[in-house]
């Protein structure tokens, strides 16, 4: 008989995450201004999905360190990953409205907010990436960077 695990390490993981939430926001008390507390946070609270407060933690550990590099390179990611949500989120309500005529995403017709706020998110994780390029990436990492923040630039 085989275990299957996957079921005992949500719960598990799920517990990790608020055990380090707490950690971090006892550290932060104690000293709000230390960047890698506020990075750690940023860090749960994505692995939470609260992105809002997440990037609230992150922008704030950029503020002290402006080469914590790390955090750059979360922000972007957490930007680019609030794009696919919006733009998932329009398919699933026009699949629902009319799942026949929908082929690919040029089909989808946002609203100007929608366009907006996606381009905001494409913007922001551009200049996080640019900003983590100035900072950290091994040589060979660069040119993928470059290549990213062109495709951004294509999509804003």
């Amino acid at each position: 008989m085989t275990l299957d695990a996957k079921p005992l390490l949500l719960p598990f993981h799920q517990h990790l995450t608020a055990h380090f939430l707490l950690k971090y926001a006892f550290s932060r008390n104690l000293n709000p201004n230390f960047p890698p507390t506020n990075y750690n946070l940023g860090l749960a609270y994505k692995e939470k999905k609260d992105y809002d407060k997440s990037i609230h933690y992150l922008i704030r550990a950029v503020e002290l360190k402006p080469d914590l590099y790390q955090a750059h390179l979360s922000l972007a990611v957490i930007y680019e990953e609030l794009s696919d949500n919006l733009i998932q989120e329009e398919v699933k309500k026009v699949e629902k409205n009319a799942p026949d005529s929908v082929d690919t995403l040029e089909d989808i017709a946002f609203t100007q907010e929608q366009q907006e706020k996606l381009s905001q998110y494409y913007t922001k994780a551009k200049m996080a990436l640019e900003d983590y390029l100035k900072y950290a990436p091994a040589p060979n990492d660069k040119e993928l960077l470059k290549q990213k923040i062109v495709e951004f630039d294509k999509k804003i």
